[in-house]
C-alpha cells in the first residue's frame, strides 16, 4: 500500500507491517497515482516535474524524471497506460483552455508524441 506527504512517499507491507520509504523530494508533492496496466509501476507530480516509480524489488526503486516543465497541476493517465494528458491552467499571463496529451510510446523530445486540443473552441469560458 502506497501512502505519501508533502514530500515523500512510502510503500507499507501489511503482512509485516513495515514501511519503506521509496523516495524523498524537496518539491512538494502533488499528486500520486497508479500505473492502469503494471502494479509495479506508479506516478508522482510535484509543481515542475513528474515522475514514474518501478519497483524492482522490495527494497530496490527506480525513479525515472519523465517530464519537466513549469506549473504542472493536474495530470491524467488514460485507462490503457498510453496517454498522460496536462489539465489547462495559468501559464503566467494568461489562463489557458489548452489540453496537452503526450503518447507515452514516443519521446518526450518528439513534436509527433504530443497532441493539444483547445476547449475554448466549444466554450469561449473553459480557461483555467
Amino acid at each position: 500500500m502506497l501512502f505519501w506527504n508533502d514530500f515523500e512517499i512510502w510503500l507499507y507491507n501489511k503482512e509485516t507491517k513495515e514501511k519503506s520509504l521509496i523516495t524523498r523530494t524537496s518539491e512538494q508533492i502533488n499528486k500520486v497515482w497508479p500505473h492502469p496496466k503494471a502494479s509495479d509501476y506508479f506516478f508522482y507530480s510535484t509543481r515542475s516535474n513528474i515522475n514514474a516509480v518501478e519497483f524492482q524489488s522490495k527494497d530496490y526503486f527506480n525513479v525515472t524524471k519523465i517530464l519537466e516543465a513549469p506549473n504542472i497541476t493536474s495530470p491524467a493517465i488514460s485507462p490503457d497506460g498510453r496517454y498522460i494528458y496536462f489539465v489547462p491552467f495559468y501559464n503566467g499571463s494568461n489562463y489557458s483552455g489548452h489540453v496537452t496529451r503526450y503518447d507515452t510510446t514516443g519521446s518526450m523530445t518528439a513534436t509527433s508524441s504530443f497532441s493539444f486540443y483547445d476547449t475554448t473552441v466549444i466554450n469561449n469560458n473553459s480557461r483555467g
